[in-house]
């Protein structure tokens, strides 16, 4: 996942990723996690999640080595 990716992926609210808070990102992390385990998970929402977890590690990455 890059992070120009990253950018464009949207929450349910339609808000960029990049637009939300680091304790929003934080807190839906959580909620991606309960998700993916969810054993009835079916491939087209299980690459939805995933890209989801990996756009909000990328972007509290960057913010964090400064890079955005």
């Amino acid at each position: 996942m890059t992070i120009e990716r990253a950018c464009t992926i949207v929450n349910s609210e339609g808000e960029k990723y990049i637009d939300l808070n680091n304790e929003k990102l934080s807190m839906m992390t959580n909620g991606i996690a309960k998700a993916l385990s969810n054993p009835d998970l079916d491939d087209e929402k299980l690459k939805i999640y995933m890209d989801k977890r990996d756009a909000i590690k990328v972007i509290l990455q960057a913010r964090e080595d400064g890079s955005i």
